[in-house]
């Protein structure tokens, strides 16, 4: 079958890209090289409401359509009923979901790229890598990828006190608990930090995070440790990040986010591999097993616990040298 000829993009278009955080982020130098190619595009992104504030500060983002989904099923035919009065020209489906295919078809816009794995035909440009399908090289120029109010920061500096001593920020959580580095792995590494002169700040959300966080800061003998898990909003995170001399984490979203913004990143790997997991420019401290990458989140081997205190602190005076 005869591949259709994609016409001139024109117009409004509504990128679909609704959630989580990581992936939110991983978009975003996407949309922004989007726009540079079609400067008169007016872009509308559809967002879950806690990730809101963070869209609709970026430069390439006209308008944000939010998302509540504390609202259930109402909420969600309310958001499909807005869609369909906004007229779109084009809607660009990032998401590759159900929920997703649904806000495609009630868009009723003439060119709809994307996909979804079961029901390929509802996008009359399938794919499933977009910015290729639409030409467009979405590293081509360097971070950062994503714009960070210059006064925001400086609020993030004013109150959590930071002096004037490498900022190193470190993530605990993730979406999997496979994914994360053991808490008594950060004790020690956070115990050895201690005769260094650095601020360090634990950032954040989720309330299974907030109590990894605070065993942490409980179980830690460095006092030069402060706790930002469940303070700050997206976007204020990304300002404790874009503030970073280092981020420290696994596989999660304040670590994309601090890639795309060309913060230092020392990414933590067991189940996933980095650069299956969208990760270019990082020190990566991989896992000592055979199956890195497997994303199995049954296997019974501790594997994260193979990377040493010792290994991030090397990779850490390093960065900081």
């Amino acid at each position: 079958m005869a591949i259709k000829e994609l016409p001139p993009l024109r117009g409004r278009v509504l990128v679909i890209a609704y959630s989580a955080f990581g992936d939110i982020v991983q978009k975003m130098a996407g949309v922004k090289a989007l726009k540079k190619c079609y400067p008169d595009l007016s872009v509308t992104w559809l967002s879950c409401s806690p990730y809101k504030q963070l869209v609709e500060v970026q430069p390439f983002v006209n308008n944000v359509l939010s998302w509540d989904r504390s609202l259930g099923n109402r909420g969600f035919l309310k958001l499909l009923n807005n869609i369909r009065k906004r007229h779109f020209d084009v809607v660009l489906d990032l998401k590759g979901t159900d929920r997703s295919l649904l806000m495609t078809l009630f868009s009723r816009a003439p060119v709809c790229i994307g996909w979804h794995a079961r029901i390929p035909f509802f996008h009359n440009y399938f794919t499933y890598d977009p910015w290729s399908f639409l030409n467009i090289d979405v590293h081509r120029e360097k971070g950062p990828h994503i714009f960070i109010p210059d006064e925001l920061k400086e609020t993030i500096r004013k109150q959590f006190k930071f002096d004037k001593a490498p900022l190193i920020v470190c993530v605990v959580g993730a979406s999997k608990p496979e994914k994360c580095w053991p808490i008594g792995h950060w004790v020690r590494f956070l115990d050895m930090l201690a005769g260094y002169d650095a601020n360090i700040c634990i950032i954040g959300h989720g309330t299974t995070e907030e109590r990894l966080s605070e065993q942490l800061c409980h179980e830690t003998r460095n006092n030069k440790v402060c706790n930002a898990t469940g303070q700050l909003s997206f976007l204020e995170m990304g300002a404790m990040i874009a503030r970073a001399s280092l981020v420290i984490g696994g596989d999660t979203g304040p670590s994309h986010f601090a890639e795309e913004l060309g913060v230092p990143l020392i990414g933590l790997f067991g189940p996933t591999e980095p650069h299956e997991a969208g990760y270019k420019n990082i020190v990566a401290l991989l896992a000592e097993c055979t199956h890195v990458g497997c994303q199995n989140w049954r296997c019974s081997f501790p594997c994260m616990e193979t990377i040493t205190p010792q290994k991030v602190l090397n990779a850490t005076l390093s960065l900081l040298a």
